[in-house]
């Protein structure tokens, strides 16, 4: 089963011997089988609430609170700790990275913090999916064999200009051949703007969906790019995100840290240059916590969460220009 999580038949046989051993572990995994994409019942839900932590195994300690599991056996999760008070990922004493259980893992959230060895471990060379990942564990990953089934990886601290600063070559030079099937990837500004991020792409076929971080390049500009290396969605990272769907034409405006005036301006300067790019929708999305405030004839007049504040007419004003309707994704 953890040397070959794709396969449903080692799942299966598992909840089979553990239900006749009266496990309610083999419930768990055969309620997850059966349901797939269904929708979750109770008793899954309560068999996860009272055993999962349990069924992680020995990296139980490891993992924070929000794994998410799938057929049976966990699926997402991310590293527990953070480096600002300089803690680290605590190594097992059977090693870094080897446990089983990392072995059905399809995503792995890093947070930024360093976990010395974790990422160079015989199980967790197999995750597919990377997120968050710190300037150390970029370092291991390249000085490492290469990784063809790793298909998405996310840097940390992308919209920070300063992010793996002087690292821009090594990326170039040995990203697409550790990592030659990416097909989603998400990097820092570069200092060589857009002709840099293109050298780059265009040494990875497969690569679908690219997230570039700061102002640099601009929205316009990584749309032509993905226009260019036929790739299908592309996002501007900053203080104010932009994500371009190119088969759809759908816009998406996201606001990062604490709301700003700032943002809306950034908002409105990128939609009025960004009149040519064959725009069908636009879809802004508000921040946790944060709700929209209308104006004295109920039209959304700003962005509200608690002191902070962001005015939406700028953004609505470009939008009716464009001969659109601005619709909002209010996140829970």
């Amino acid at each position: 089963m953890y040397d070959a999580p794709e396969k449903d038949g080692p799942r299966l046989a598992l909840a089979a011997r553990l239900t006749d051993a009266g496990d309610p572990r083999g419930e768990f995994i055969t309620l997850q089988m059966n349901r797939r994409a269904g929708k979750v019942t109770k008793r899954e839900q309560d068999l996860e609430k009272e055993h999962g932590r349990a069924w992680l195994g020995e990296i139980e300690g490891l993992l924070e609170k929000d794994v998410v599991f799938e057929r049976g056996l966990v699926a997402e999760a991310t590293v527990v700790g953070g480096t600002s008070g300089g803690w680290y990922y605590r190594v097992l004493p059977t090693g870094a990275g080897t446990q089983r259980e990392w072995s059905t893992l399809r995503r792995l959230t890093l947070a930024g913090h360093e976990s010395p060895g974790l990422l160079s471990g015989a199980r967790t060379q197999r995750i597919p999916e990377l997120f968050e990942v710190g300037r150390g564990h970029l370092n291991e990953l390249l000085k490492g064999p290469a990784r063809p089934q790793l298909l998405r990886l996310e840097l940390a601290n992308a919209r920070q200009r300063s992010a793996h600063t002087g690292e821009s070559d090594v990326l170039s030079s040995k990203l697409p051949e550790k990592f030659p099937s990416l097909e989603s990837l998400q990097i820092g500004a570069r200092a060589d703007g857009i002709p840099g991020v293109e050298k780059l792409v265009e040494r990875l076929p497969n690569l679908r969906e690219l997230a570039v971080g700061s102002a640099e390049p601009e929205l316009i500009e990584l749309v032509a790019l993905a226009r260019r290396r036929k790739l299908e969605k592309v996002h501007s990272l900053g203080l104010t995100d932009f994500t371009f769907t190119l088969s759809t034409g759908v816009l998406e405006i996201a606001f990062n840290g604490i709301i700003h005036p700032k943002q809306a301006s950034i908002a409105e300067e990128t939609l009025a240059n960004a009149r040519d790019l064959g725009i069908t929708r636009v879809l802004v999305r508000v921040p946790p916590r944060a709700k929209i405030e209308p104006d004295a004839k109920g039209r959304p007049a700003k962005i509200k969460r608690r002191s902070e504040s962001l005015p939406l007419c700028p953004i609505l004003e470009v939008v009716e220009s464009l001969g659109l309707k601005c619709e909002f994704d209010v996140a829970k």
